[in-house]
């Protein structure tokens, strides 16, 4: 299971990578301007982490959306049937005047 970081760890990251990179600890002002940076940059690759998963998962008929099931399926020669009604006959015996209880099997 692909485990994505949220927008907050990624932040982090990108932080912690600045500040190594430059050798200086970014003010804890909400408005620094590395901390601004890093923000817009999480929003954007927190969105590509989830697109990328959601392309991953759309490999795998296990857990493909419908659109990409019916592709993988006429890749195989396996086409959606249209859906027709179904026609069911029960039939139970005893006597005659007798209710039956809902849920008998």
């Amino acid at each position: 299971m692909i485990s994505i970081p949220s927008i907050g760890e990624i932040r982090d990251q990108i932080i912690a990578s600045i500040e190594s990179k430059i050798g200086q600890v970014t003010p804890i002002a909400p408005k620094a301007f590395f901390r601004v940076i890093a923000t817009a940059l999480a929003g954007v690759i927190s969105l590509f982490y989830r697109l990328s998963k959601w392309g991953y998962d759309q490999i795998f008929p296990q857990t493909a959306d419908e659109d990409s099931i019916v592709k993988i399926g006429q890749n195989y020669g396996i086409f959606r049937k249209p859906p027709i009604p179904a026609v069911l006959t029960a039939n139970i015996t005893g006597d005659n005047g007798i209710s039956v209880i809902s849920g008998t099997l």
